[in-house]
Order: structure tokens, then sequence, then C-alpha cells
């Protein structure tokens, strides 16, 4: 059975009507959701009613990337953007402002709330080489499963 099957008969196809059926069904059947913990962690700091769990099999991680084009006109400011953004001031700022990211600098602490609630959580780095060869197979698996 497809893991959101039951829910299926709630949703309407036009936005506004599935925005209201979403709304019913949010209030009625207090359903579960798939989020990245920054959006998740975020909800909840709003006052939302939000229990965050993770799947016994474990969370996939990935870092954000940020990269210089070759031949870029402004090249220096690139240079000097890339810097700040890997340096321990900027990604400070993750906690300071509860952003919700962890820090890829081995001297920035991630901010404790963050640390609290991936404590005791399975993280695995996602294997791009496996993911970009079963990409197909992946997203239609996901289309069949969580999407209808």
């Amino acid at each position: 059975m497809p893991i959101l099957g039951s829910f299926a008969p709630t949703f309407s196809s036009t936005p506004r009507a599935a925005a209201a059926a979403h709304c019913r069904w949010a209030w009625v059947r207090r359903p579960g959701g798939i989020f990245f913990i920054v959006d998740a962690l975020d909800t909840k700091a709003k006052g939302y009613d939000v229990v965050i769990s993770f799947p016994k099999e474990g969370i996939g991680t990935s870092a954000e990337a940020i990269a210089l084009i070759k031949g870029a006109k402004n090249a220096d400011a690139g240079k000097k953007l890339i810097d700040w953004a890997t340096s321990p001031a900027m990604q400070g700022l993750f906690a300071k402002y509860k952003i919700n990211f962890v820090p890829a600098h081995p001297d920035v602490k991630t901010e404790a709330s963050l640390a609290d609630v991936l404590r005791g959580a399975k993280i695995f780095a996602i294997d791009d080489a496996f993911a970009g060869a079963n990409r197909k197979r992946i997203v239609d698996r996901w289309v069949a499963e969580i999407l209808p």
C-alpha cells in the first residue's frame, strides 16, 4: 500500500480546493509530513504542534555547495564570497539566527536545539553516484508510493 494512499481521497485537483482540503485534513487526521529539518524546526518554532522523528533506517545528508564559475567576470569578488561563506564567522550565524543548518566548518558548533533533535538519529551520507545511476527508479518509486 502506498505510504500516504489512505489520505489521497482528501485532496482535490484544484489549488484552492486542495488548500482548503489540506486544512481540514490537518485538523482532523493529524497527518505526518516529509520535511527538511530546517523547515520542520522553523514550523515548530512558530508554535505549531510538531513532533520530529526520523525513519529507523536513517536520514541522508549532504552539504550545500558553492563554486566559482570558470571565466566569471568578478572572480575576485566570487572568491571573497566563497571565503566568507565557508568561514567560521559566517557559519556561526546559523546558530545565532537559528537558521537550523549544520555548519560544515569543523570549528563551528551546531545550534543546541538542532543538535538535540539530531542526537540519536542515524545519519548517513548520500551516495551521489548511486543516486545518479538509479535516478529514474528512485523517482518512479517516489511518484508511485508518496504522491498518490
